[in-house]
């Protein structure tokens, strides 16, 4: 089965929470990792093996890999958020939320897309 490749925007303690959740599943690769600070997010991506981090969300729309097949979910205050899916068009997707999960509550069906 192919991988989704997956940008992690928020790497706090939801966003933790969640890349914990997606290394559980054989199918996700996280392939990018973005918070606000240079200290968290490098953190985040030694701590979850993530090799591409940055502090600015732009590039992580740019890869090609998570525009074509991944996802980018942002985390915020408990619940996870999808700005981007593999199945809309890319003049669609915005950095606006397309749909919304609660990070506890992360089933693995959800990766579907």
């Amino acid at each position: 089965m192919k991988p989704y490749h997956i940008g992690i925007i928020g790497a706090g303690m939801y966003g933790k929470m969640l890349m914990r959740r997606l290394q559980q599943d054989d199918r996700a690769r996280i392939a990018w990792v973005k918070s606000a600070s240079e200290a968290t997010t490098r953190a985040a991506a030694e701590e979850f093996g993530v090799e591409r981090w940055t502090l600015d969300y732009h590039e992580v729309l740019a890869d090609p890999a998570v525009a074509r097949s991944g996802w980018i979910l942002r985390s915020s205050g408990g619940k996870v958020e999808s700005i981007n899916s593999p199945s809309a068009p890319a003049s669609r997707q915005s950095s606006k939320p397309s749909s919304e999960i609660t990070v506890g509550a992360l089933p693995r069906s959800r990766l579907r897309p």
